[in-house]
């Protein structure tokens, strides 16, 4: 309305937007394409066996070309194998690269596969409950750690008995001796304000 009335008045024209769907459209050039072939490359060099092509009528020329080149790595192995799972059958153009054609609808289907796989092969729908590589802890496996106790200890003590003595008058020094006398003593501890602390009393020899 904005825009006929401008022209009522010689005024000029505003333009008008367009909506278009976040699609990518026919002979349009795709926004990822440069990501989408390393990971094609990345998917080719790890020799698959088996391409499933679901959602696409196999009319448009790149996706085309895509998936010639997959059936064709496919097609290397023996045991390769290329599904077509759509609606409507393939045409004549894929006589010798679609090996099974599946007739029906894509979500019917995977949830038909994903039915028979989970009572086929229960065990790859198993959850993880640990890391690789962690070590499972079962009950009495654990060791809980046992520390010494402090309250009596009984330690060795190396006491040196040498005496050098000196008489007045005479220049002659009496050999030295030296004696070592393992003591036994036994440590009792003391509590002050609340923390226990060792002390000892050492019986020491008389000369």
């Amino acid at each position: 309305m904005t825009g006929e009335s401008r022209i009522m008045r010689s005024a000029r024209a505003t333009s008008v937007g367009t909506l278009r769907p976040s699609i990518v459209l026919y002979d349009e050039q795709h926004p990822l394409g440069d990501d989408i072939g390393d990971l094609q490359t990345y998917d080719l060099s790890r020799n698959p066996d088996l391409l499933l092509i679901m959602g696409t009528s196999l009319k448009v020329h790149g996706l085309k070309r895509v998936v010639k080149e997959f059936a064709k790595s496919v097609h290397s192995r023996k045991d390769g194998l290329v599904v077509f799972v759509n609606a409507t059958p393939p045409s004549k153009e894929w006589e010798g690269i679609i090996d099974v054609h599946v007739h029906g609808q894509t979500d019917v289907w995977a949830e038909k596969v994903e039915e028979d796989w989970k009572r086929l092969r229960p065990a790859d729908w198993e959850i993880q409950t640990r890391l690789d590589g962690e070590i499972p802890v079962t009950a009495g496996t654990v060791k809980e750690e046992v520390k010494p106790k402090t309250a009596r200890t009984k330690k060795e003590v190396k006491v040196d008995t040498g005496v050098e003595v000196k008489k007045e008058g005479q220049t002659k020094k009496e050999t030295r001796v030296k004696k070592e006398v393992k003591v036994k003593a036994e440590v009792k501890p003391k509590i002050e304000n609340g923390a226990a602390k060792p002390r000892g009393m050492f019986g020491l020899p008389l000369f």
